[in-house]
């Protein structure tokens, strides 16, 4: 019988804990944040909840696409096919380029003006008024919240 450390639930357990660990990290992340818009209101977390459910779309899609070619490459390695490895990697590589370019190249919303208003909305349930420029007690008050203005 091998050893406990040759099989291959052990390797694949070994090679999944940085996956794990960064997943972990991911989740806490957004725990996170969640916390920090849900102290601001119910509003403002219902609404980066929706944003946030958005903006995975592209990042699911980027990663299927990424999984596809690791698959494609780790099945030429193991035919030992050196011309089809790289003919894969090549592509994979073109096809995420172009998916990011084209997602980094669709229309911003004016972020500036929206974080105003949701600036304004947060000073005034804090009972702060803003008529443009904000005092040192109300970016105190902002840097309490971790709110970048």
């Amino acid at each position: 019988m091998s050893n406990r450390k040759d099989t291959e639930v052990y390797k694949t357990i070994l090679l999944a804990i940085p996956i794990i660990m960064g997943e972990l990290a991911q989740m806490s992340l957004h725990l996170i944040d969640t916390a920090m818009v849900g102290a601001i209101s119910y509003k403002h977390l219902a609404a980066a909840s929706l944003v946030m459910t958005a903006a995975n779309i592209p990042f699911v899609i980027g990663i299927g696409m990424t999984i596809s070619v690791s698959q494609m490459v780790s099945m030429a390695n193991g035919r030992r096919d050196h011309q089809l490895i790289s003919h894969y990697l090549y592509n994979g590589f073109l096809l995420c380029m172009v998916f990011a370019l084209l997602r980094a190249m669709r229309p911003q919303p004016n972020i500036p003006q929206r974080m105003n208003s949701i600036e304004n909305n947060f000073l005034q349930d804090k009972g702060f008024e803003n008529n443009g420029s904000l005092s040192m007690t109300q970016r105190s008050c902002l840097n309490t919240y971790h709110i970048h203005y």
